[in-house]
């Protein structure tokens, strides 16, 4: 098992930030993946008590999240970190190529806004075009306009005063995950040995054959729901996840996998159709499903399989040597979406 800590420092130490200056849209964005706040914040909250790190507010810009898209920073880091083999060293030296990184900043925020403010011009530093620029995003970030003023008439400076405070952050959140660090196999074991590995390979691997316990993992012990795979470098994928990870792998399923085919033969079969008729009422375990539909424990198990895998049903508990199933509404609604595509394209033809 390898376990790469630096990936997992530095996303915490993005993270630590983006939770600061936006706990209520972090909490909105997670909330869904987890049973209570407690879950989301323990960590963070574990870490300000001991270390007390305040952002300065000047660098607000570089952290924002809106709940939609990832801040500026979390973009920059997956984008230029190199997952397998870098460093905080190494991510501190991507935030002071300031060229490279101011390009970067000003489309992310200017982009949106490209019909009234040209992007380039912005960048050589014309003044009508920033004027603009600093207008439009103050009206939008109206408790920190003197923040957006700083991010295009001040950006050097605030760069220095960001590395400074990520590397400040940095050293404080390498104190933490150290003395973490020996629950990190078991975090990684976990993940790997939940029921829900198919699902994470049906996402991000599809047809790739990958053996994950030899894949370079990494721990967030603040983006506690996190899973990240990201793409293959030196014949390995690095693998970023929350140390919570394992208990909400479906609800990250992007269903790119269902097709009106596949959802239509779900339907159509008699037995999974039993089965789901049942589910819609409540859990089930195979054996309760046996004995309500008098079907053979092995007939229920197949079927229970294969619906399992296509993320039809999931896991709701365990009880004992049982397994109890529900419905996993997020597959219907893709299906639902794939079956009136379909059908929609059939009579686009035949009219």
């Amino acid at each position: 098992m390898k376990i790469n800590l630096h990936l997992g420092i530095v996303h915490d130490s993005v993270f630590y930030n983006v939770i600061f200056f936006n706990p209520k849209n972090v909490l909105t964005f997670l909330q869904v993946y987890a049973e209570k706040e407690s879950d989301i914040f323990e960590n963070y909250h574990e870490f300000v008590k001991k270390y007390n790190i305040e952002p300065p507010e000047n660098l607000y810009p570089f952290f924002y999240f809106d709940s939609r898209v990832p801040c500026v920073m979390r973009e920059y880091f997956d984008k230029y970190f190199d997952v397998i083999d870098g460093t905080v060293a190494s991510f501190l030296k991507l935030l002071q190529d300031k060229n490279k990184f101011k390009r970067y900043v000003y489309h992310y925020y200017l982009e949106p806004l490209k019909k009234d403010v040209d992007v380039q011009a912005v960048l050589v530093g014309d003044d009508v075009n920033t004027s603009l620029a600093v207008a439009l995003l103050s009206a939008i970030h109206t408790d920190y306009p003197r923040q957006i003023h700083n991010l295009f008439y001040r950006f050097d400076e605030l760069v220095d005063e960001l590395v400074l405070h990520m590397k400040n952050t940095a050293q404080r959140v390498t104190l933490y995950h150290n003395k973490k660090k020996s629950l990190f196999e078991g975090i990684v074991n976990n993940f790997l040995s939940s029921e829900h590995i198919n699902i994470i390979n049906k996402n991000y691997f599809k047809d790739e054959k990958i053996d994950f316990t030899k894949q370079p993992y990494s721990i967030s012990l603040f983006n506690r729901q996190l899973i990240q795979v990201y793409p293959k470098q030196n014949e390995q994928w690095a693998i970023l996840i929350g140390d919570k990870s394992h208990y909400i792998s479906t609800l990250y399923s992007n269903y790119n996998h269902v097709t009106a085919l596949s959802s239509a033969s779900i339907i159509a079969n008699e037995v999974m159709r039993d089965i789901l008729y049942i589910l819609i009422k409540g859990e089930k375990s195979i054996t309760q499903l046996s004995f309500l539909l008098n079907y053979s424990r092995p007939t229920i198990d197949k079927f229970i399989t294969i619906m399992y895998d296509e993320l039809v049903i999931k896991i709701s508990r365990k009880s004992g040597n049982e397994v109890f199933y529900k419905i996993n509404n997020p597959y219907f609604v893709s299906a639902k979406i794939e079956l009136n595509k379909a059908i929609d394209d059939i009579l686009h033809k035949t009219a």
